[in-house]
């Protein structure tokens, strides 16, 4: 291989865009460029999916059947199977690797949520409500009444009830799950929003964005109960939210003021709010970055708060069924994601922060798989950001917008040694850096490429793209000088020990032009001088390597 490290060059690279993925410049290590009408079927939408397919099914594994104690549910598409009798429903899981698990959820108290929940309200005991106790649990708090253990069940068609004084609980099945609705039938007492109070028995509930997750028991199943819809008599949407109390307790709280009563409340938009995960709805916010790593998970960061189900403040983690956080993400004023890439066992980010899972870094972070943690002190300027990176063997380059590296100057481009900041020469453009961003970075063999919309890289012209050189071999010029007696001098330094070189120089960049000044094997810094350079207009020099 042949390294080329120009040490002067006015060859102008004319793209007139500016962010090219393709470009960059290591100090006097730069090479410049040179340029010179269809029938189709309606789209279904996705909260139709489950309701258009269960029209198309035939046969009972979708099926609610009266029985002499209540009434039986199957739905063979969520491996769900139910039981309703004057207690209320229990769920069973039949998953292939389940162990029969049976869960349930059901309403415990009604009444009001009068400003913030009290203290002195007491949670129903789980084992209550597993072993069907007389009564679910007791509700301190005058403001919410605890509902009757048991009613009366009854089956209309594909739709079973539980019915008590002021609540039914209403059960159907579909495609996607069982459906549990409750109908409130007449405006509770009190003041504030209305409260309904669930109960939940063989499993423990976690908050998602859009509902609870239900972590089965035994075998571990992860079940969805989201979606919540809440419209009252006149159809009217009324705001609600669901909340987790504690593990063993959730509340439905919603916005009834001016609602006509019956108030019916459907955790789930027309489909089932019983649902297995693992679909993947995407983000709430935009995604700027992706990268995958060698076991096959894939990570993306961008401006989302939400990736699925699941909070994830502006990065997140895809395992191939299931989207997780990266701790608490990124932190800072409005803090966004640029950059990803993957070194090893490594995933670093780069963007608009100022901390990573609550530890401080500026622009820039690792996540090492279960914490993060800065790279030195990060980037530095008046409004600095990373938005490219690269991995070339052990070492780590960083683009954006910036004037200093860990404490170090550099100009829009840095190197990350594992230990330590070091500049790549004087950079893109000149301080300060905005306007002169590097936009993106790819490593093809021993070069860096970057791409921005800076006009010079390390001093020389070149607009909007250049490549550095970054091989083992390294070197480069300094401390240029020029007398009348001894000629154009210089500085080589930087390179590898025991590495061969050889000193060229050419009057015009040509092909064919280059002839040898000297070689050396690199022991130390050298000094150079060239007396022909006297009667010379103009000279060029570069170290090659065999």
């Amino acid at each position: 291989m042949t390294m080329i490290t120009p040490l002067l060059s006015l060859h102008r690279f004319g793209l007139a865009v500016a962010a090219l993925l393709a470009a960059l410049l290591a100090g006097g290590q730069t090479q410049m460029v040179g340029h010179d009408a269809v029938n189709k079927s309606e789209p279904i939408p996705i909260d139709r999916l489950g309701a258009v397919a269960g029209k198309q099914y035939q046969g009972d594994g979708l099926s609610v059947t009266a029985t002499p104690d209540g009434a039986r549910l199957r739905c063979v598409f969520q491996r769900l199977e139910g039981q309703v009798t004057r207690e209320g429903l229990w769920l069973t899981s039949t998953a292939e690797d389940s162990k029969g698990e049976r869960f349930r959820l059901v309403a415990v108290a009604l009444g009001r949520a009068a400003g913030e929940r009290s203290a002195a309200v007491c949670e129903a005991p789980a084992a209550a409500l597993r072993e069907r106790s007389p009564r679910y649990g007791w509700v301190c708090d005058p403001s919410r009444a605890p509902l009757a253990r048991t009613g009366v069940v009854e089956v209309a068609g594909q739709v079973a009830r539980f019915i008590r004084p002021g609540l039914t609980e209403e059960y159907t099945v579909s495609v996607d799950g069982v459906r549990q609705d409750f109908v409130v039938g007449q405006r509770p007492g009190g003041e504030g929003p209305l409260r309904v109070e669930l109960g939940v028995a063989g499993a423990k509930a976690e908050p998602l964005v859009n509902g609870v997750r239900l972590v089965l028991e035994g075998g571990g199943r992860k079940l969805a109960y989201s979606w919540l819809r809440v419209v009252d008599a006149r159809g009217r949407e009324l705001a609600a939210r669901l909340e987790v109390a504690a593990a063993t307790r959730l509340a439905v709280v919603v916005e009834d003021a001016a609602a006509a009563y019956p108030v019916g409340i459907d955790p789930t938009f027309r489909d089932a709010d019983w649902i297995s995960l693992g679909c993947v709805p995407g983000t709430d916010g935009q995604v700027n970055a992706a990268v995958a790593d060698g076991a096959g998970n894939v990570y993306i960061g961008g401006s989302f708060t939400v990736v699925g189900d699941v909070i994830a403040n502006r990065i997140a983690k895809w395992d191939g069924s299931a989207w997780s956080a990266l701790g608490s993400g990124m932190g800072g004023d409005t803090p966004i994601v640029h950059a990803l890439v993957v070194s090893g066992t490594d995933l670093y980010a780069g963007g608009w922060f100022t901390a990573a899972g609550g530890v401080a870094a500026n622009s820039i972070a690792k996540w090492d798989g279960s914490v993060w943690s800065a790279l030195g002190s990060g980037m530095g300027g008046e409004y600095p950001y990373v938005s490219a990176l690269a991995v070339s063997g052990t070492d780590l380059y960083a683009g954006g917008g910036f004037t200093t590296a860990g404490g170090t100057a550099a100009t829009n481009i840095a190197k990350w040694n594992g230990t330590g900041w070091s500049a790549l020469g004087s950079g893109m453009g000149s301080p300060p850096s905005i306007g002169h961003d590097v936009s993106a970075l790819a490593v093809s063999g021993t070069d860096l490429y970057a791409g921005g919309s800076f006009t010079t890289a390390g001093n020389k012209v070149s607009g909007y793209v250049a490549k550095a050189i970054v091989g083992a071999a390294g070197g480069r010029f300094g401390s240029l000088g020029y007398s009348p007696a001894t000629g154009f001098s210089f500085t080589f330094s930087d390179a590898t020990i025991g590495q061969t070189f050889r000193i060229q120089t050419s009057p015009s960049l040509a092909l064919g032009s280059w002839t040898n000044l000297t070689n050396f094997t690199y022991s130390g810094p050298i000094f150079i001088s060239d007396t022909s350079a006297l009667a010379a207009p103009k000279e060029f020099y570069r170290a090659v390597t065999p």
